[in-house]
């Protein structure tokens, strides 16, 4: 039986291997679809990604309420886990219904033709296409991603991420090989849609498999449960709009404030902070299923090693890369923009910081994810939203893009803060308490990196590096300050994490950093 810490491990490699995927193909397969196609179809088709991806957010929203909520039970409730799936099944194949729907009617309507251009045969290419992914969608997606919800809280997490990993591959190279080959905007949709048909065709075989392994019945769907999930997961959507709003709302605001250039700059500024993004999402995704049975569990001390992960991350990966980065940043990104981008340490370092401060939130706002407490989610990204944007309104015309990435800092903050308090309150709630010394331990990164980026800032230009070298030098301290604000179960999965990595011959050493568990015991699985 693998334990927690080798499914965090796979998963995360899993995620990395996933991002490495992503980047690669957004920097390939642009010149190889600009190559056989124009600007206006290549536009369609990012369109046509763009509108599914809005048109499929109740879908989305409603999978991940149904595997919350199997998460919050955790895998000794497997009968009431079966009976949220077998119910959530009818409703989700009424809502790709419903998507289907909503295609077609976007087809009929005049404004979406718009859209595309006044190319009459690429907009009927292109209805046609949404249309196929839709139809695609309600006989793989909608179901697949429900038995995904269904078997992740019983360990097969990593094996989802590596499906995933292979799903990230076929999608992007399949379609652009048929552009290659001479493929218009239907055809590669139709090369898509072969692809996520054989792809589910396997994955369904092999869920079938392990389905019978673990001896799960069939339930009776309860049609009435079903559409109390689909009740609830609505919330979620709202929430998913709200974030939508404050995460890509920069841009709409920005055009008419600032201009198209500056919003450019923005958006190339804010890559850096992307990757970092997706960088944390490559251990928070993992971990979710494993602090969600310690929740279950009331297990405080594993639910704190499950913090710890994310933190330690926070501490001695997150804070130290974005002030390397900040350090090479003049130099390098001139070359990488070719000179056409100017970089702004200000814009960049206050972007970088509101990932700092969303990883330090990462912990609660799980709490808050696997619990299912919507009213306060949605609470927390609507206010965060008005914050964000309004201050966008209010900053961009005083202070240019500088103002929006301030905006942008101050509606994490905001979210930080509440994620905590309600976090904290739930916790206590179930006889569990909120870890104050790490939190403020790690919390002590961020002011830190902040400071560090500003000395890098305003020193002269012969003593940035020695002042690199004093920044690194004070974040290792506050990494080993928060290390030992970690209780001993935390450090010794740390520990055992950390010797995977290393020679046989140093596994010893590593060991000996953290102290022995409970009664000299390892940690349970």
């Amino acid at each position: 039986m693998a334990t927690s810490v080798s499914r965090i491990l796979s998963a995360s490699a899993a995620s990395w291997v996933r991002i490495g995927v992503t980047v690669i193909t957004q920097i390939a397969l642009v010149p190889l679809y600009l190559g056989s196609w124009d600007a206006p179809t290549y536009g369609a088709w990012l369109l046509l990604q763009a509108v599914w991806a809005a048109v499929s957010l109740v879908d989305l929203a409603h999978h991940d309420y149904v595997g919350y909520e199997c998460l919050r039970l955790g895998p000794a409730q497997r009968p009431a886990i079966t009976r949220i799936i077998f119910s959530a099944a009818p409703i989700v194949v009424l809502i790709a219904l419903w998507d289907l729907l909503l295609v077609w009617q976007l087809g009929k309507a005049g404004f979406v033709a718009g859209w595309v251009g006044d190319d009459a045969p690429l907009f009927a290419q292109w209805r046609a296409a949404l249309l196929l992914q839709a139809v695609t969608w309600l006989l793989t997606g909608s179901l697949g991603g429900l038995i995904v919800r269904w078997l992740t809280p019983f360990g097969y997490w990593p094996q989802f991420a590596w499906w995933g990993v292979v799903y990230a591959v076929v999608t992007a190279v399949i379609p652009a090989l048929a552009v290659v080959g001479g493929a218009d905007l239907l055809r590669a949709m139709i090369a898509l849609c072969l692809t996520n048909l054989v792809y589910y065709l396997v994955f369904f075989l092999a869920m079938a498999r392990i389905v019978r392994r673990q001896g799960f019945g069939v339930t009776r769907p309860s049609i009435g449960l079903g559409f109390v999930q689909g009740f609830h997961a609505l919330w979620l959507m709202a929430k998913s709009l709200a974030e939508m709003a404050r995460q890509q709302g920069s841009r709409i605001i920005l055009a008419p404030l600032a201009g198209v250039a500056d919003m450019a700059a923005f958006a190339t500024m804010r890559t850096g902070a992307n990757f970092a993004l997706q960088g944390l999402n490559t251990v928070t995704s993992p971990v979710m299923p494993e602090l969600m049975r310690f929740l279950a569990a009331r297990d405080q001390a594993r639910t704190e090693s499950a913090f710890a992960i994310v933190w330690l991350m926070l501490c001695a990966v997150l804070s130290p890369a974005i002030v390397i980065v900040q350090w090479l940043a003049p130099a390098l990104f001139p070359l990488w923009t070719h000179g056409k981008i100017a970089f702004d340490p200000w814009l960049f370092g206050m972007l970088s910081l509101g990932v700092l401060v969303l990883a330090l939130a990462q912990p609660a706002a799980a709490v808050l994810r696997g619990n299912n407490i919507l009213r306060a989610q949605l609470g927390i990204s609507l206010v965060a939203a008005v914050v964000a944007v309004g201050g966008m309104a209010l900053l961009v015309p005083l202070m240019g893009v500088r103002g929006a990435a301030a905006a942008l800092l101050t509606a994490e903050l905001t979210s930080l803060s509440a994620c905590v308090w309600i976090a904290q309150q739930w916790l206590r709630e179930q006889g569990m308490h909120w870890p104050w010394k790490a939190f403020s331990a790690a919390g002590a990164a961020v002011p830190l990196t902040a400071l560090g980026m500003v000395a890098l800032e305003l020193l002269p230009a012969g003593l940035t590096l020695a002042g690199l070298a004093v920044v690194l030098v004070l974040q290792g301290l506050v990494a080993i300050l928060y290390w030992r604000h970690l209780p001993t179960l935390a450090r010794t999965r740390a520990a055992s994490l950390l010797a995977r990595f290393m020679p046989a011959s140093l596994r010893t050493r590593v060991a000996a950093v953290a102290p022995p568990a409970a009664n000299g015991s390892s940690p349970k699985p």
